[in-house]
């Protein structure tokens, strides 16, 4: 039997990180430790889309 939580829990690590950034776009996503840098949910997505944008430009 499955709840409505499970009926809606994103499936993929990509779904996660995209209902994350919808959801808490400024939060720290991933840190480093050694240089202390962070990245929010909204510029890893970000940085998730743009390889896929730029094989989109050059395949059309």
């Amino acid at each position: 039997m499955s709840t409505r939580a499970q009926d809606h829990a994103p499936a993929t690590l990509t779904e996660l990180l995209r209902a994350s950034a919808r959801r808490w776009p400024e939060r720290v996503a991933v840190g480093d430790c050694a240089s202390g840098g962070t990245l929010t949910y909204r510029q890893l997505e970000a940085s998730e889309r743009e390889p896929q944008e730029r094989e989109r430009r050059v395949l059309v």
